[in-house]
């Protein structure tokens, strides 16, 4: 991969790790992004219409956050509650809003559906799912491969 990407920098000015405000302020006119990046750019856009988005006939991999306690944490039961707290419907339609990722809450499915209305391609669906395409760390050496083979395409 490293090598394919290196062939590229000839036709393009540069590879960037912040995706969409390039876009916004007109440095680029394409990015790799996550569904929540286009969805906040989407919100910033002074015009979203002339922003496309295209998910690989491959597929893109899908990725989920969690809330987590740590074992060793000295409240808990404070951060059980504000676990409960965010996950009240009310507040994750809140945070769909906010952040641009949807979340695994019944009766929040229309919220982020109306956030992405531009981009359906951003909706996973079961068929997704079922691909198996989330997106795994590897260990801690495959990690470090990773990122210096991205900082190697970067500089150069």
């Amino acid at each position: 991969v490293t090598e394919a990407l290196r062939s590229l920098r000839p036709r393009l000015r540069g590879f960037s790790s912040d995706s969409y405000n390039n876009l916004l302020n007109g440095n680029a006119d394409m990015t790799q992004a996550w569904s929540g990046d286009m969805a906040a750019m989407l919100d910033q856009a002074e015009d979203p219409s002339v922003f496309g988005f295209e998910v690989a006939r491959e597929g893109a991999p899908v990725n989920s956050d969690c809330y987590a306690i740590p074992t060793d944490a000295q409240h808990p039961g404070t951060a059980m509650l504000f676990i409960d707290y965010m996950l009240r419907p009310e507040n994750v339609k809140k945070n769909i809003e906010y952040i641009g990722y949807p979340m695994p809450v019944l009766g929040t499915e229309d919220t982020y559906a109306a956030l992405v209305e531009p981009f359906p391609q951003c909706l996973v669906t079961a068929d997704d799912l079922k691909a198996d395409l989330f997106f795994r760390n590897g260990d801690a050496r495959a990690e470090q491969a990773r990122d210096a083979a991205w900082t190697d395409v970067k500089a150069g």
